[in-house]
């Protein structure tokens, strides 16, 4: 099924929900959660392939800052179209879900013109930065130690390995 096809399906199902939208975007980012995540891996993996940047946190990076209960719509329309990379980090005052963040990163990937997607996983955790890889997001960020964890971070291996139990490989 072609990624045209999915896009007809998941308006479909959007549509037969009763979700209302004032945009493509909005509908994008009310529809359904795994068929979102979908579409956003097989752009990202259409990008970039199985490979994951890993890298320290880069303050910056534009960001798209997720809060509890918002849609986080109008700033992804704001992205400059040639943006290389964007972050996605929830709001410290206003924590959003992982449902949030998922959608957040995945609506980034599909309407943004960013070519990368981060997520920092000392903002969400690793856990959720890593099923965060599946829904469209290419870049990890936070602090890599090359040894042994000594104040705070993840050591590279650790990281990697994530990584791969993910389905993808290190870059």
């Amino acid at each position: 099924m072609g990624r045209r096809e999915v896009s007809r399906l998941v308006e479909r199902r959007i549509k037969k929900s009763g979700l209302a939208a004032s945009s493509p975007l909005e509908t994008l980012l009310r529809g359904d959660l795994l068929a979102l995540g979908a579409l956003a891996d097989r752009a990202c993996r259409a990008k970039h392939g199985d490979r994951i940047r890993i890298g320290r946190d880069r303050a910056d990076l534009p960001a798209i800052v997720v809060r509890a209960g918002e849609s986080p719509a109008e700033a992804i329309r704001a992205l400059a179209s040639s943006i290389d990379s964007v972050a996605v980090r929830p709001d410290p005052r206003a924590p959003a879900t992982g449902e949030e963040i998922l959608r957040a990163a995945a609506a980034c990937r599909l309407a943004s013109g960013a070519h990368h997607v981060a997520i920092a996983w000392e903002d969400v955790g690793i856990e959720l930065a890593q099923v965060a890889l599946s829904f469209g997001v290419d870049e990890l960020l936070g602090t890599v130690t090359e040894g042994a964890l000594l104040t705070r971070g993840i050591p590279r291996a650790e990281l990697e390995d994530l990584v791969r139990k993910a389905g993808r490989e290190a870059a």
